[in-house]
Order: C-alpha cells, then structure tokens, then sequence
C-alpha cells in the first residue's frame, strides 16, 4: 500500500509546474505571467494555486523563494473497495521543502550574482592601518554582502565579520566606465600580520562568492619581522 500511495504522490507532484517569481520582477515580462494564467481557475491560501482541467496542470505561485515549506500530498477521492485500499483524503509522504531559482530566465533577473572581484586591498598589498577598509565591486545585482576577515582560508573563525547592504539601487548607469564599488571598515583591531578576507554576495536566487585575498597589516614603528 506504501508504494501505492508513493506512486500516486509521485504522478500528482509531476503535473506540478512552477511559477517561481517575485511579482516586481516578473512583471517586467512583457504579459508572461499574466498569459500564463489566463482561463485558470484560481484558488488563494497559505500559496496561491491555478488549477487547468485540460492540460492538468497546477500551477503554484511563490512569492517566498529559500523558505522551508511543508509539502503534502493528498488523494481527493477514493476508488472504492480495492486490494490497494485507496481512500479519499489519504496521504502520502510529508517532505520539507525548499524552492530555489536556480536558472537564469530569459528577460528576467532570476540569478545569483554574478561573479565580482575585490579591489583593496589587493593580494599580498601591505596596509598600516589596523583597521582597514575593505573594498570590492558592486555588480548591482546583490541584496547583501557577507564580508570575513580571518587568519585561515576555511574562514571558520573569522576575526571580524560583517553584513553590507548596497546603498544604490540596482543596475548600473548606462554608459558607466568605472564599476561601481562597496565598502566597509573593519571594527576588529588587526594586529601585525597575514590576513585573509573574501565576500559572499546574496539575493534571493543564491549566492555567489568572491577569491580571497591576502595583505599584511604592517607597521613602521615596529621593526619585528611579520612576513
């Protein structure tokens, strides 16, 4: 009976097709979304379902993208009296799941950043500052940047870390030449030394991460060997 009702679970999700969006940006293709559910039959709840009898399809509008979500699979009706015992309202597995973008669609900015690279200080650049800033490229399409600081290239206990979020809206402006750059200042008191640091640029369709680069805090008042 298990396998029965996983089979059924299984040809129900399969006619499930995804209109995974966020409603400012899909807007912005030309009637796509809306041609989409044209003749549909619409039923609002906790996720807003389409419903078409012809081409047995259901169609499942999220607006929440990297959220976990309860999916549960149900038979609306039963077949009788049956060897597989295939009642109404019985259920199949529960699963947590998770909805991600994980293509770039055509016209549409449904994409992790694109890769970005750090400006200063540069690999192996030497600073007399013990508090740096740390600049890198704003490729406009980031919602966040997680900057580290640490001693080690697994980052696992970094000494200074911190949230950015952009102050300039995104897209560039047509016809720029010079990238536009973000910034922060470490708070964390570096002392003579090698140090390594990187940033992780997020949205709502993944993340992307930076190489990391190494510079030395050094100072000339203190003449001890710190390469």
């Amino acid at each position: 009976m298990q396998r029965r009702i996983n089979d059924v679970a299984f040809g129900v999700a399969s006619l499930a097709v995804l209109l995974v969006h966020s409603s400012a940006n899909y807007a912005r293709s030309e009637g796509t979304y809306e041609k989409a559910i044209e003749g549909l039959h619409k039923h609002t709840g906790f996720i807003t379902l389409y419903w078409t009898d012809t081409k047995g399809q259901i169609l499942m509008e999220l607006d929440r993208l990297n959220e976990e979500l309860l999916y549960q699979v149900a038979i609306s009706a039963g077949v009788g009296i049956n060897g597989d015992n295939l009642d109404r309202g019985q259920l199949g597995d529960t699963r947590v799941v998770i909805f991600r973008r994980l293509v770039e669609a055509e016209g549409l900015d449904y994409a992790a950043p694109a890769p970005f690279d750090l400006v200063s200080p540069k690999q192996r650049q030497d600073v007399t500052d013990h508090h740096p800033w740390l600049t890198w490229v704003d490729g406009r399409d980031a919602a966040s940047w997680r900057v580290e600081v640490a001693t080690d290239a697994t980052f696992a206990t970094p000494v200074f870390s911190a949230t950015v979020t952009p102050t300039l809206p995104p897209g560039g402006p047509a016809g720029a030449s010079v990238p536009a750059t973000a910034t922060v200042q470490v708070t964390t008191d570096l002392h003579q030394g090698i140090w390594l640091w990187r940033v992780t640029a997020r949205n709502d369709y993944g993340t992307t991460v930076s190489e990391t680069h190494g510079f030395r805090v050094y100072d000339p008042k203190d003449q001890r060997d710190v390469a």
